[in-house]
């Protein structure tokens, strides 16, 4: 039974490890032991041409060591109205997608966000926001996950991501 015990504590401890390898300290603030970071698709530059699509990998970890949470993700993930985004352009310019207007994707499914563990879901932010300004963007998420244990959703934020339009 200890020893089962101390295999448990370890393998978390190399989860963390790995999420932490994977995607360094991008996470923001956790909220109900989830946090959320976005970065760009496989850690790539943050640098895009002008007319290249902006492609983002969006992060979520489950930091408690007994809940599973459900993270809802559409078909089309990028018109999940789960999702809020604020995008700020090299001008100053709020030019996050108002997601409520988005036709919402009509079909999808819960993934399950296991104790311990991450999951990563891929978008095309120029499915939702114009980059064609040359400079520096700053993009920021928000999601809510729903926790059993507490019967609603918890909102998780990611630091900024900083990409630039060249």
């Amino acid at each position: 039974m200890k020893k089962r015990f101390y295999t448990t504590i370890l393998l978390a401890f190399i989860c963390q490890l790995f999420a932490y390898a994977l995607y360094g300290d991008d996470w923001g603030m956790a909220n109900n032991r989830v946090q959320m970071s976005i970065h760009t698709e496989n850690g790539q530059s943050a640098e895009f041409e002008t007319n290249q699509p902006v492609l983002i990998s969006v992060c979520f970890k489950n930091i408690s060591t007994n809940e599973t949470f459900r993270l809802y993700r559409a078909n089309a993930i990028e018109f999940d109205p789960g999702y809020s985004w604020q995008v700020i352009s090299p001008s100053g310019k709020d030019i996050s997608p108002n997601m409520e207007k988005i036709h919402p994707s009509e079909s999808g499914g819960f993934i399950p966000l296991l104790p311990n563990g991450t999951n990563e879901l891929k978008f095309n932010m120029s499915h939702l926001c114009d980059f064609t300004e040359i400079g520096t963007y700053k993009i920021t998420g928000k999601k809510g996950i729903y926790s059993p244990a507490m019967k609603k959703a918890v909102f998780v934020v990611s630091k900024p991501l900083f990409v630039v339009v060249k």
